[in-house]
């Protein structure tokens, strides 16, 4: 992007903002939904379904953080644009 179109910039940053935040939130719905299956099973203590569920517990759980780190990654990005942006135009 050109330092002279903060807004084009703008639109890009919103749009990939929002859909990593939407895929977190589906990713974080998962997870609610594991959980409550997790919890289920350790009362019918299923022992083999349980050690798989708590394996892919545990993938979800790094891919949120993955994805948490990804969008602050963008918003610092974003902010730093910004500054950069505003230094250029002398303010």
């Amino acid at each position: 992007a050109s330092w002279s179109e903060p807004e084009q910039v703008d639109q890009i940053f919103q749009a990939l903002r929002k859909g990593l935040k939407d895929y977190l939130e589906i990713h974080q719905a998962e997870m609610d939904f594991l959980s409550s299956q997790q919890r289920e099973t350790k009362r019918n203590s299923r022992l083999g379904f349980l050690y798989d569920l708590e394996k892919e517990i545990r993938a979800v759980e790094r891919y949120i953080r993955r994805l948490e780190f990804q969008i602050s990654k963008v918003e610092e990005l974003y902010e730093t644009y910004c500054i950069q942006w505003r230094l250029c135009q002398g303010a």
